[in-house]
């Protein structure tokens, strides 16, 4: 979804709290900002579990960096 620039989509997936700390018009100043930094992720490596987290090594154009995703329990 950061590739195809849905950043709405993206914004779907946060839970209420993470809604409330980055809405709609700021995580897509983020994300914006990322892909023209990085360039596109070109792909994930393998996660590791970092307490209650998952980081993924993400591969992009420009360089690598550690994606984090945390999860909620709603289904």
């Amino acid at each position: 979804m950061i590739n195809a620039g849905n950043y709405a989509g993206i914004q779907t997936n946060f839970n209420k709290e993470m809604g409330a700390a980055l809405p709609l018009d700021k995580s897509s100043e983020f994300f914006k900002g990322l892909t023209q930094q990085m360039g596109k992720i070109r792909k994930l490596g393998k996660p590791q579990p970092v307490g209650e987290a998952m980081v993924f090594p993400a591969e992009f154009e420009k360089d690598t960096l550690d994606m984090e995703i945390t999860l909620d329990g709603r289904a």
